[in-house]
């Protein structure tokens, strides 16, 4: 028997809803298509896949820019930022654009406590995806101007408040030795010591600054205080007691060796962008008298030794 007997009895025998027609359909090898390598690599009608997928390679690469309570879409060219093709500086200037700011040098960049400072860099290179949020701050003074009288200012207040300490520590101090004078004359030894305790706390602040390894403290928690207005107090006491000893300690003596010298520059200001300026801008001054004017006057202060930190950098 050959091969072809079971189909030969296979179509004699029929099936029960064909036996019966009359006229059965001829097939021939003209009624079928066959679909080849080339084909399958190639379809032949590409039309249909490029109509829908096109407008999804189309779409612009977006990235989130967060200015203070405003967020602003900023859109490039389709995958510039996966082929590297997008600059910190071209981002730069895009939120110089959105912000309505004329110097793009006045635009500091925030990506995940980062300070994005290198404008030849892709901001593929930054860690920047598609819809990544960056935190900008616009600096109120131009990079390169002086502004003496509120670095003054500033630092008359620091003085003053330093002085402050100083008294009440010695105050304290005073109180401490008087029921010792009257038990033990021995101890009278102990007056010059206790009154030396108040001078150390000063060079601890450098000692931090010189060692150049350790991270500023953080800034204190918002929950913590009931009103804006003292919100905004505990941002300007964290500010000129932790961060401007060190930072008038980086332009006194800015470190001569490169890395050191920029390594120490983006801890201080990425410390006080993420730490003081950003968490002033989520203030909200809830229409509390002098709030605002407070605020406004922190960031200020801020922006002053991010300028100062700026310049000894570049000198």
């Amino acid at each position: 028997m050959s091969w072809r007997t079971p189909f030969a009895n296979f179509w004699r025998r029929g099936s029960p809803s064909y036996t019966n027609v009359d006229n059965p359909p001829h097939v021939s090898d003209s009624d079928y298509s066959y679909i080849t390598h080339d084909d399958i690599v190639d379809p032949p009608v590409p039309g249909y896949r490029n109509q829908y997928a096109g407008a999804e390679d189309s779409d612009p690469d977006t990235l989130i820019l967060k200015h203070r309570k405003e967020k602003y879409e900023l859109n490039f060219p389709a995958y510039a930022i996966n082929d590297g093709a997008l600059s910190v500086g071209q981002l730069r200037q895009q939120a110089a654009k959105a912000t309505r700011t004329p110097d793009p040098n006045r635009i500091k960049l925030l990506y995940k406590g980062k300070l994005l400072d290198n404008d030849a860099l892709p901001c593929r290179s930054e860690g920047l995806k598609q819809q990544s949020e960056v935190l900008c701050v616009v600096s109120g003074v131009e990079p390169g101007e002086s502004s003496p009288s509120e670095t003054s200012e500033a630092e008359a207040d620091k003085n003053a408040e330093s002085a402050r300490q100083e008294e009440s520590r010695r105050k304290r101090s005073g109180k401490k030795k008087r029921p010792n004078k009257n038990k033990k004359k021995g101890k009278q030894v102990d007056g010059p010591d206790s009154n030396t305790l108040a001078p150390p706390a000063e060079p601890q602040r450098p000692s931090s600054a010189a060692g150049g390894s350790g991270m500023p403290s953080p800034s204190p928690s918002l929950n913590a205080f009931r009103t804006p207005l003292e919100q905004v107090d505990g941002l300007l006491s964290y500010l000129r007691r932790e961060l401007l000893p060190l930072c008038e300690e980086y332009i006194t003596n800015t470190p001569t060796d490169a890395k050191s010298r920029d390594f120490e520059y983006k801890k201080l200001s990425e410390t006080i962008l993420a730490q003081v300026i950003l968490k002033a801008d989520g203030i909200e001054p809830s229409g509390q008298e002098g709030a605002r004017e407070a605020r406004k006057a922190l960031i200020k202060e801020a922006q002053n030794a991010l300028n100062s930190l700026d310049q000894a950098r570049n000198n």
